[in-house]
């Protein structure tokens, strides 16, 4: 039962040593680093339950709570618990009038609460500072001239903490995979009225300073209780837990872009009150971490973000200019191809790659005014894990690479040996003939074959936007993480490699691009293989003679 008195049950500890202990993901289990103990997710997430029934008990013989005074908004709903003699005719979240009324339901108050660690003189302070500091801008003179609706509430949230897996899917592509990892200590907003984003951008909060909820803690204060249905919570959950999960697994897929799907059945959820100061003034907001001080302005204006066309230019620029260097630079056929080059890629680019609106969010930087130096921290790497299926049919814990030199150098390789594919088959034939004869050598004819390397150079472009730049992403190199720590290269050549000839397998049933053989991709066109085939193989033996036949 001791574990179950903690004030805070996300205060994990050995129970053997009393280190702070933290989640392995590989394992699956909750091990000490001291010791080397471990304990399994439900034996915690029994802690969690025992500690939950031990606090509703408490807080149904709170008689203090009935003397709080009930305010609901008629217009935006808000649900406010405020102190004794305070009174308010309108809300603070949208200016309409309040209803009072007595608190009667003990069970809508939340299990866990941060207190405020900032007084309301100091917040404020710190808001017009900050304020004063940007008042050429519009966020700046906008906290100035609201500085009368600067309030301090504790607000509602949901916190998560513990395992979490995930589907994952790079946006466009047909390959999935499945990771594991660990939230530690998300919130989640569970109000109507303020806006996710600035409240996003305050965080994070030290869980380590939050007690079990007493009257003691909100005597004095404004409360906000939860105001949205158990659906409408439990969705909010998991599209928080996939925006927070997403960072790590975007930073081991190496891209932006990932599709989701999270799975939160493994975490533990609490209900906890976060103190929060804002000024809210129209589709205007400002709010302040009342533990930290930080702050964050939303305004209504947007930027686009491109992921994609950065990259086109740059695509247009060299192959311009390469081909620029064989015309010797010539202004019109720069032009010519300058333009062919962009619209090429620029198209190939957007079909698949998206752009971002988003609003934007000024914020401070992250500070930390704590009353107790130092925080509990997960001393594992949460960094999520990868399975794949053995041979066996195990999942086993893999970490993908998509990009490293081996493989870059062999997409340069058999590019540039597809686009001189009929000098080195003439060259071959020449020495195979007549030995390493420079005269035999120096006759052959190289520009003949102009044909082949402007449509394999072509061939090549298209590879490097749609077979390197994405289709790598369907043919990973995986390594399987082994119980010492060390890595082992798991899976066939074949599995792992691109190759430019293996665009025309887009044209098959599968839609997926590289990892495939010359005969496979044109076997997947279809009808127009065979035709694709042969035009393909006489192109390349009659550039192969043109090289070969003396001039005359």
């Amino acid at each position: 039962m001791g574990a179950c008195m903690e004030k805070n049950p996300f205060r994990i500890y050995c129970k053997n040593c009393g280190a702070p202990i933290g989640f392995d993901i590989v394992r699956q289990s909750y091990r000490c680093r001291s010791c080397g103990s471990q304990s399994g997710i439900e034996e915690e997430k029994r802690i969690v339950h025992c500690w939950r029934e031990w606090k509703r008990q408490e807080t149904r013989e709170m008689g203090e709570m009935d003397a709080l005074l009930e305010c609901a908004c008629s217009s935006c709903g808000a649900r406010l618990l405020l102190p004794a003699g305070e009174e308010p005719e309108n809300c603070d979240f949208c200016g309409s009038r309040l209803v009072r009324g007595e608190f009667r339901e003990k069970e809508r108050l939340p299990e866990l609460i941060i207190p405020f660690l900032l007084t309301e003189d100091e917040a404020r302070e710190r808001m017009r500072r900050w304020a004063r500091e940007r008042r050429g801008r519009a966020e700046g003179r906008a906290i100035l001239s609201h500085m009368d609706s600067f309030r301090g509430y504790y607000l509602p949230c949901c916190l998560m903490r513990g395992p979490v897996s995930a589907g994952v899917s790079r946006c466009g592509k047909h390959r999935s995979y499945f990771c594991r990892g660990y939230l530690d200590g998300s919130a989640v907003n569970a109000s109507r009225q303020l806006d996710k984003l600035p409240l996003n951008e305050i965080e994070p909060f030290d869980w380590t300073a939050a007690e079990g909820f007493s009257y003691g803690f909100i005597a004095g204060q404004r409360v906000k209780l939860c105001d949205l249905s158990g659906r409408e919570l439990n969705a909010r959950i998991s599209e928080e837990a996939a925006e927070e999960f997403r960072p790590e697994v975007e930073r081991v897929m190496q891209t932006g872009g990932v599709s989701l799907s999270v799975n939160t059945g493994e975490m533990t959820i609490l209900s906890a009150l976060l103190p929060i100061y804002f000024i809210c003034a129209g589709s205007f907001s400002a709010v302040m971490n009342g533990q930290s001080g930080r702050i964050s302005v939303t305004r209504e204006r947007g930027k686009e973000r491109s992921h994609w066309t950065a990259e086109a230019a740059v695509y247009t620029l060299l192959a311009s200019f390469l081909l620029g260097y064989l015309f010797r630079f010539d202004l019109s056929g720069l032009l010519l191809f300058g333009l062919l080059f962009g619209c090429l890629f620029f198209s190939l680019m957007g079909a698949t790659d998206f752009s971002l609106l988003q609003r934007i969010a000024d914020r401070a930087e992250k500070r930390g005014e704590r009353r107790e130096r130092g925080s509990l921290e997960n001393p594992f790497d949460n960094t999520p894990v990868f399975y794949e299926r053995s041979g066996r049919g195990e999942l086993i814990p893999v970490r993908p690479c998509f990009y490293n030199p081996i493989r870059l150098l062999e997409i340069f390789f058999k590019a540039a040996a597809l686009i001189f594919l009929p000098l080195l088959l003439a060259l071959s034939l020449r020495i195979l003939r007549d030995g390493m004869q420079l005269q035999s050598i120096s006759s052959l004819h190289p520009g003949r074959g102009l044909i082949w390397y402007l449509l394999s150079f072509f061939l090549c472009m298209f590879y490097f936007t749609k077979g390197v730049r994405e289709d790598a992403y369907e043919h990973p190199i995986l390594y399987e993480l082994l119980p010492s720590g060390r890595k082992r290269l798991i899976g066939s050549h074949s599995s792992r490699s691109l190759s430019p000839l293996a665009v025309f397998s887009e044209a098959g049933d599968g839609g997926e691009i590289g990892g495939r053989g010359l005969i496979p991709a044109f076997r997947a066109m279809g009808g127009a293989g065979i035709p694709a085939a042969l035009l393909l193989l006489l192109l390349l033996l009659g550039s192969t003679a043109a090289i070969m036949i003396p001039a005359l």
